[in-house]
């Protein structure tokens, strides 16, 4: 599929409560694309996304520079991204809406620190006008905080992929990339 092919068409539902949207479907042309946002997995082949503990790894999106690297008996990672604390703490809250919640005591296993600790300021805000409710030990998204963050996800979305094809199309192994 070519980049400029690719047009964000993800839906955000919510069927029945509690429902986990942290896997759902995508279209992309006239392919459905199941889409896993979890904490940790492993990616095989040209342009998949490897992700464990604070290290992201994006694969070439070469066919060529890949099975090249792979007969030469090395990985091919074209992207690293080796995260902060903060910056593993707003990728968990950037996909942690999709499960429609986010647990305090899963976010400190995969963080390292509470998150009351490092977002209480941002929580109170948040729940001022409605766009987050306690339960129980979780955070809640409401309907219209859900509404917004995904049209937000699908915007930053299409602009990352739309970069990342552009340059990774012209390059199997770029120097860097900047999303501005």
């Amino acid at each position: 599929m070519q980049a400029d092919a690719w047009e964000p068409g993800c839906k955000l539902q919510r069927n029945e409560p509690g429902q986990d949207l942290s896997m759902y479907l995508c279209k992309a042309g006239d392919n459905e694309i199941l889409v896993s946002h979890r904490d940790a997995f492993l990616g095989f082949w040209v342009s998949a996304t490897t992700h464990i503990k604070g290290t992201c790894k994006i694969n070439t999106f070469s066919m060529d520079a890949c099975i090249s690297r792979l007969n030469e008996g090395s990985l091919p990672t074209s992207m690293t991204l080796d995260f902060t604390k903060r910056q593993r703490a707003v990728c968990f809250l950037f996909w942690s809406p999709y499960a429609l919640k986010t647990d305090p005591e899963k976010f400190k296993r995969i963080v390292g620190a509470p998150l009351e600790r490092m977002y209480g300021l941002e929580i109170a805000i948040a729940e001022v006008p409605g766009f987050l409710t306690r339960k129980d030990k979780t955070y809640e998204l409401t309907d219209k905080s859900a509404a917004i963050h995904h049209h937000m996800e699908q915007m930053y979305t299409a602009a990352y992929i739309g970069k990342m094809w552009n340059v990774s199309g012209k390059q199997a192994f770029p120097e860097r990339i900047v999303q501005k």
